[in-house]
């Protein structure tokens, strides 16, 4: 979230009643999506530190609306400078290629980039991520993550890859107010960081 001024637009109309009941009915449109925009780069709880102006836009495509609705490619890309009086590079390339089905959702991206938003970090890093969740039943679901990522593109031995399995209770619509119960892994190439590993019950309540 940041301060700044957004555009955005659905291709073709929007997808029937049926499958933003049953599937999704965030960004609709029958052939997809897009959003653009201009903002100041430091976030909504950061005071702007430079005079950069970071751009940033999401273009995604649902190229079968008829045949495989689910399907979605999309491209995020961001360009600017890092919120710092040094104005360090900060971009962000982020592929992702998405399936969702009423029973099903599954999701692969692939990340380049360099910096971040705070300026703190000037590195070159990539790394890439798949998701997926099965819904049995329309209050019970279980999913699985897999990501490595590597912050420093420059230095060896330093990629990182977490493992996430779990299982979800929805209490009412899906995704919204539930209990979740997952196993977080994190293991990490360099020595002088320790493995992380973890078991969460997490109780999620949305408005």
């Amino acid at each position: 979230a940041d301060f700044g001024i957004t555009f955005v637009s659905l291709f073709g109309g929007e997808m029937n009643d049926d499958y933003k009941k049953n599937v999704n009915n965030y960004y609709p449109g029958r052939y997809g999506s897009m959003s653009v925009g201009i903002y100041n780069g430091g976030g909504y709880h950061a005071a702007e530190k430079n005079d950069n102006k970071a751009i940033e836009g999401r273009l995604t495509i649902r190229p079968l609306p008829d045949i495989v609705p689910g399907l979605q490619l999309s491209y995020f890309g961001i360009t600017g400078k890092g919120n710092k009086d040094t104005d360090p590079d900060w971009n962000v390339n982020l592929g992702m290629l998405s399936y969702e089905h009423q029973y099903i959702t599954a999701t692969a991206q692939y990340y380049k980039g360099k910096g971040n938003q705070s300026g703190d970090d000037e590195f070159k890093k990539d790394g890439y991520s798949i998701f997926t969740e099965v819904k049995p039943m329309k209050q019970f679901s279980v999913f699985g993550r897999y990501e490595k990522f590597d912050p420093n593109t420059d230095v060896d031995d330093n990629e990182n890859t977490r493992y996430i399995i779990g299982a979800a209770y929805h209490l009412d619509k899906p995704h919204k107010n539930m209990i979740i119960l997952d196993y977080d892994t994190v293991k990490y190439e360099d020595s002088s960081k320790k493995d992380d590993k973890r078991i969460q019950l997490t109780l999620q309540v949305a408005l």
